[in-house]
């Protein structure tokens, strides 16, 4: 079609108008539907681009959500490991205590 008819000079809404005033809005809108079918064949990699796109980033979302879980997992078992190692240190002074007393009572 656009080879044929489109790169063809006299084939515009201007002249074919001038001959049929019912063909001329015909060639306008075959014009229209040939520029149109050339700009989807021009966007329809960027919509599948898109849509890959758009998949990677769901997917980076999920990975992003279950990491976060992760960390916030993590960050209780330290801070549970902290206050179990504060309790054995406390206990651990304190039996130096009684051992220090015990030293004392000894001597």
């Amino acid at each position: 079609m656009k080879s044929k008819y489109l790169s063809n000079p006299d084939y515009n809404f201007e002249k074919v108008n001038r001959a049929s005033m019912a063909c001329g809005p015909m060639v306008k809108w075959a014009i229209a539907q040939v520029e149109y079918a050339d700009m989807l064949k021009r966007v329809e990699p960027l919509r599948d681009e898109l849509s890959s796109l758009e998949r990677q980033a769901d997917t980076n979302i999920k990975h992003g959500k279950e990491v976060k879980e992760l960390i916030a997992q993590l960050e209780q078992s330290i801070a549970a490991y902290k206050e179990e190692y504060a309790q054995l240190i406390s206990q651990a002074q304190a039996i130096k205590t009684d051992l220090e007393n015990v030293q004392a009572k000894v001597d």
